[in-house]
């Protein structure tokens, strides 16, 4: 009974084995061929073998990995460092240093902004991020949000530019990084290299030194790539919570003429009340007496004017059109507005669906 079941196991093992090693053979031919350069598309759907994101064959120079793995290698734990005035290292150590105990207020401004963007193959430039996350932060660091403006070129001066089809899924190219830095022309005429990103820092540093920062860090990123990334942070796109802009001298000179104006205004009118009020002629007219000075700015003759009506005029009824259709106007527009704001707010739903 022992000896047949021996020769039973070792039966089966002679018939397993080579079925094994044709498995892996088999296996090994399918992994070289899918390895081939140059097989066509529908051989690779059939093809299992995995990649590894971020590694791949360079097309003419292009870069491997994809731009926004780029941008997310660049900016993961990005801060103004070695730049700008003491208290913008000050307060940019203070953030580092609470950013990793996540600190409440450090959090808030690092995740207020997106290191990964998405949609640049579909023309989105904007990448706004949270910026009443941002600018709320008011203590011990006050957050600053900034708009930076990011365009990008490649260091080898080629042309990449193609021509769409008909067909808007055709790309007319194999290499989604040509659509960045090549131009088609797209419908929405809106170039695929450029990125508006924006970023949260602390509001001791200026724009200069994130621009200063931004740079070095994505020139370490992108340069080894072939790709040259231009950062340009404008002063004006940084502001704070309830920030104001500064008032200049015409700001200040049109507020006086028109606070001058007003108290002309209600100085005559004034008067003029005071001149009707302890008028003793019952046939003297209200603006009699007054001066044209006080008549010109006297709320209460200019309102006379208005008022005033004359029924043999013969442009009561243009008059009277003209009323009525200015009305129509101010409430024609609201009405409109009132009615179509549901399908400006679907149509805007489904635009950041498809985004």
């Amino acid at each position: 009974m022992l000896v047949t079941t021996v020769v039973g196991l070792l039966a089966l093992l002679l018939v397993t084995q080579p079925s094994d090693g044709q498995i892996d053979r088999n296996s090994e031919v399918a992994i070289e061929h899918c390895q081939v350069d140059g097989i066509s598309t529908a051989a690779n759907e059939h093809c299992q073998v995995d990649r590894i994101p971020g590694v791949g064959i360079a097309d003419d120079g292009l870069p491997g990995p994809w731009i926004s793995d780029l941008f997310h290698r660049a900016l993961f734990n990005f801060s103004i460092k070695h730049v700008g005035s003491s208290a913008c290292r000050t307060q940019s150590d203070m953030y580092d240093r609470h950013l990793q105990n996540h600190t409440s207020w450090a959090v808030r401004m690092s995740e207020s902004w997106n290191r990964y963007p998405i949609g640049l193959l579909a023309g989105n430039r904007y990448d706004m991020g949270i910026y009443d996350e941002c600018v709320d932060v008011g203590y011990p660091v006050i957050g600053q949000y900034c708009l930076s403006d990011i365009k990008l070129k490649s260091l080898a001066a080629k042309d990449y530019s193609f021509n769409r089809t008909e067909d808007l899924d055709d790309f007319g190219n194999k290499n989604a990084w040509k659509t960045v830095l090549g131009w088609g022309d797209y419908l929405d005429k809106v170039h695929r290299n450029g990125l508006n990103l924006g970023i949260c820092i602390p509001k001791s540093c200026s724009a200069l030194d994130l621009q200063t920062s931004m740079q070095n860090e994505l020139d370490r990123v992108f340069s080894p790539e072939g790709i040259k990334a231009i950062v340009r942070v404008d002063p004006i796109m940084c502001t704070i919570g309830g920030d104001m802009y500064p008032y200049d001298k015409n700001f200040y000179l049109t507020s006086i003429f028109l606070l001058m104006l007003v108290l002309i205004c209600c100085g005559t009118t004034l008067y003029h009340f005071v001149r009707i009020s302890y008028n003793k002629n019952p046939k003297e007219t209200p603006n009699e007496n007054v001066g044209l000075f006080c008549e010109a700015f006297s709320l209460i003759n200019s309102s006379n004017g208005l008022l005033k009506f004359d029924k043999n005029n013969e442009l009561n009824s243009l008059y009277g059109f003209k009323v009525v259709t200015g009305v129509l106007h101010n409430d024609g527009n609201h009405i409109a507005y009132l009615t179509t704001s549901w399908k400006r707010t679907a149509v805007a739903k489904d635009d950041m669906g498809r985004s």
